[in-house]
């Protein structure tokens, strides 16, 4: 999925960079990174928050950082390593999360602003990525539903 990402990315202006092997696609202009994370079945579900398969390291932990530094009152209490790791980051980093199952894939590009225990646990933002050719481009509806259901109630002839 990085290649990919990159393939077409890269003519439209963007760069790649890999620091400690942190793959990002990163547009200058727009002052963004990206980066590519399989994720669980809440991945553009409604109602839900989707979480990365795999446990993250210090680049995601410091990418979370660099996305709340503007709003932390006191960036010096940050453990060292991770304030150093985030000076790489130049700028927001979104997650690209992709959950594929059987014949379905979903992808949503998320803001990741909270890390606990190697997981981003809270996003900011999420945006939907309709993939029309492959799960019609609809977000994933939850399945118990806040839906009311209208049912007509008659009086029987007495």
């Amino acid at each position: 999925m990085v290649r990919t990402l990159r393939d077409e990315l890269l003519p439209l202006g963007w760069r790649k960079d890999d620091p400690s092997n942190y793959s990002l696609v990163i547009n200058d202009s727009s002052q963004v990174n990206i980066v590519v994370a399989s994720s669980d079945a809440l991945t553009c579900a409604v109602h839900g928050s989707p979480r990365t398969k795999s446990l993250k390291g210090l680049f995601t932990e410091a990418a979370v950082l660099k996305n709340n530094l503007e709003t932390d009152m006191f960036p010096e209490t940050v453990e060292a390593e991770l304030r150093k790791a985030a000076t790489i980051l130049s700028y927001p980093t979104w997650l690209l999360l992709i959950h594929i199952e059987d014949e379905e894939c979903r992808a949503e590009l998320s803001l990741p602003s909270a890390f606990d225990d190697r997981n981003v646990t809270e996003w900011a933002e999420r945006i939907f990525i309709p993939l029309p050719g492959i799960d019609g481009g609809l977000p994933v509806e939850d399945p118990i539903g806040d839906t009311d259901i209208d049912v007509p109630v008659k009086r029987k002839a007495a």
